[in-house]
């Protein structure tokens, strides 16, 4: 059975500044325009997601994240063929604040810390030319926040520009660089919140123009665009669109036959020719391949822990495409404490 994203909000949470009081919050794209709250200069209302007990069938906002996210890990040998993705996973012991992690995307691999200092974000995230963008609501009371585009420089990690906005035009289910143009495509709400729309955001200068309206029922999930300037959008069905980025028209490609129900990422791989994208469910997550061509959905790493990565981007290289594999069946021969001796290994 499909099921959908039901909560994606630009209220993505409701916290004070102490990062323990409050679990992170997980939402989903249909609701937005009803849950997303902000402040811009003066204080404007939040609101409030339900709650679950545990007979009812609501979603529990106040669970905590349940997430190996922080664990160091020991990451496996980098290959040619490896890509270096990245995303950004919400803090298990806060609800507006997380880090840039190293994504696994094969068997063998885990999650490892990349960033070192935190990242605020309530909404996605994307990377233009060195610098990765959120947007960031910090609530100042249960009923109102302030909402902010953030800059990161992802050499460092180190915030550098923090925006104030004034409207939701930024507040965005899906966003994607189109490599060709260095242009942001994604699914946005409308600027009082009352729509979705088809843009262009220039996160530099914190605007977005507008290029269409998005079915109100079927907002997107995720989108992604090819080396070529293709873009892909999967809606919160998880059917799988080519997209005119001029008109806004969509062209079915077929059912993905995977949802997602929170907000989560998805990028092109073009070392793969494929469409990764994350899903994050009350009872799976995890990291699929999807075909460009069919549709067709695989499953490439499960995230045991629910984790929710959003944002997805491809950093760049862990190694120069000429590089030999990481050598194998490595032996030291040094007979009798000898100083000299003979190393040999494979590759």
């Amino acid at each position: 059975m499909k099921k959908y994203l039901n909560l994606i909000a630009a209220a993505t949470l409701c916290v004070t500044l102490a990062p323990s009081v409050y679990a992170h919050r997980k939402v989903s794209p249909q609701e937005a325009m009803a849950s997303a709250y902000m402040e811009p200069k003066t204080a404007s209302p939040i609101y409030r997601f339900p709650t679950r007990t545990p007979s009812s069938g609501l979603l529990d906002f106040n669970r905590a994240l349940q997430s190996m996210s922080m664990t160091p890990v020991k990451a496996p040998l980098k290959a040619p063929e490896d890509i270096n993705l990245l995303g950004y996973v919400p803090s298990a012991s806060g609800s507006y604040y997380g880090y840039i992690q190293s994504v696994p995307y094969r068997a063998g691999s885990n999650f490892s810390p990349v960033s070192t200092s935190v990242v605020y974000n309530t909404w996605g995230g994307v990377e233009v030319n060195g610098t990765y963008y959120t947007v960031y609501q910090m609530a100042i009371s249960p009923t109102a926040a302030y909402t902010y585009l953030c800059a990161y420089n992802t050499t460092t990690w180190m915030s550098s520009k923090l925006t104030p906005l004034s409207d939701y035009a930024l507040f965005a289910t899906a966003l994607a660089k189109d490599p060709t143009t260095d242009e942001v495509y994604g699914c946005f709400l409308g600027a009082e919140r009352d729509k979705y729309e088809f843009g262009v955001a220039d996160f530099e200068n914190a605007t977005r123009t507008t290029i269409s309206e998005i079915d109100p029922t079927k907002p997107w999930a995720g989108c992604a665009i090819d080396n070529d300037g293709k873009l892909f959008a999967i809606d919160v069905s998880g059917d799988l669109y080519t997209v005119d980025k001029s008109t806004g028209a969509m062209t079915l490609v077929g059912s993905t036959g995977m949802t997602t129900k929170y907000l989560a990422g998805m990028c092109y791989d073009a070392k793969g020719d494929r469409i990764l994208r994350a899903v994050c469910n009350d009872d799976n997550a995890g990291l699929y391949q999807v075909s460009p061509v069919t549709a067709e959905c695989q499953l490439l790493a499960d995230f045991p822990n629910k984790d929710q990565v959003m944002g997805l981007f491809i950093g760049a290289p862990l190694a120069d495409d000429a590089a030999p594999e990481a050598p194998a069946d490595v032996r030291a021969d040094f007979p009798e404490g000898s100083l000299t001796g003979k190393v040999s290994f494979t590759v």
